[in-house]
């Protein structure tokens, strides 16, 4: 088969990589950053997302976002340590960051010491009668 200008065509070599929009996953970016006075400049964010390939982690940048808005940091003083979005792309403050363990429920502490509780050996009578008697109860 020939191409175009009479060359031999050749069939592709391999699967070809799917293209991503550079611009996927900002729209949800900006949606997750905190109303303010600093959140301004959105066409040079959205360049710089381009620009760091942001699209392709997408899920993780709008995650620490949703982390940070709960942070002590950025609540502090009303919001006044919340960065300008353009600051966090440039300085890629994503990067490195490792999620708090989660706190544990309260249902679960509650079973957990019901289940030590019951395991725990129970003192015999006289032990407890001593106990008793060093407390200056009486039974």
């Amino acid at each position: 088969m020939k191409d175009l200008f009479g060359q031999t065509a050749t069939a592709p070599t391999g699967a070809c990589a799917p293209v991503q929009n550079a611009a996927y996953g900002f729209t949800e970016f900006w949606e997750a950053w905190p109303k303010g006075p600093r959140k301004v400049a959105r066409q040079q964010c959205l360049n710089k997302w381009a620009k760091y390939g942001c699209a392709d982690i997408t899920d993780e940048i709008v995650k620490h976002v949703e982390a940070m808005t709960k942070s002590n940091d950025w609540l502090k003083d009303n919001g006044a340590y919340i960065p300008a979005p353009l600051v966090y792309l440039n300085q890629q403050r994503w990067e490195g960051y490792v999620a708090p363990p989660q706190a544990a429920k309260v249902q679960d502490m509650a079973d957990y010491f019901t289940q030590r509780d019951k395991a725990a050996v129970k003192p015999s009578f006289s032990v407890r009668q001593k106990i008793y008697s060093l407390l200056g109860l009486t039974r």
